[in-house]
């Protein structure tokens, strides 16, 4: 599994967080798998045969691609049913237009990824608007603009930082959050959090 592959933000979260848990790179892995499968030019059709596949290699515990192979930590650790939820959950969400269905389906998406992640660490619950905003980040084709993000106290610091820039971002029209960017602007909430304790 390389977590290189990850998204910058779970990419750190993995490191100072979980301390390089290999249950929840494997979820983020396969959290990463399912917003990019929406992103592919392919027609609903197309993805939901992807995902019926990926479901049904998972099922059958078969670990011979490198897809598959990344969810071999939670599955063999007792995580299979909850493996197979979510995926079939985010085939619900693919077939949705974009309106409160999607946010519904969403919402049930990010409750079940929280219920795992609980599982392996009590300490944390991913936050529904950073997992939306990312999702809409992998997927610039979605229209934005009717969605409003929420930034509240109990979020993470990474997650929170990364809605900030997505915020501006979708203002500006922009789709480009750079990794450096997002350090520096990580680095300036560390500081303000310093100073407010």
């Amino acid at each position: 599994m390389n977590s290189r592959n990850l998204f910058y933000v779970r990419n750190i979260q993995i490191k100072l967080i979980f301390n390089d848990d290999k249950k929840i790179r494997s979820l983020f892995l396969l959290e990463k798998y399912l917003f990019e499968s929406f992103n592919e030019k392919n027609e609903k059709f197309l993805i939901s045969l992807k995902l019926k596949w990926f479901y049904d290699e998972i099922d059958k515990e078969i670990f011979s691609t490198k897809i598959t192979n990344n969810l071999k930590e939670l599955v063999e650790n007792g995580f299979k049913k909850d493996v197979l939820l979510l995926i079939d959950n985010f085939h619900e969400i693919i077939n949705c237009e974009f309106n409160e269905n999607f946010i519904s389906e969403f919402e049930n998406f990010n409750k079940i990824f929280n219920k795992i992640v609980i599982k392996i660490d009590n300490q944390f619950y991913t936050n529904l608007y950073f997992q939306l905003a990312y999702f809409f980040y992998k997927n610039k084709n979605i229209p934005k603009k009717n969605f409003s993000i929420q930034i509240n106290n109990k979020i993470d610091i990474f997650e929170k930082t990364f809605l900030m820039l997505f915020k501006k971002v979708i203002k500006k029209n922009n789709d480009k959050i750079s990794k450096k960017r997002y350090l520096y602007q990580l680095m300036k909430e560390f500081v303000k959090n310093v100073f407010k304790s």
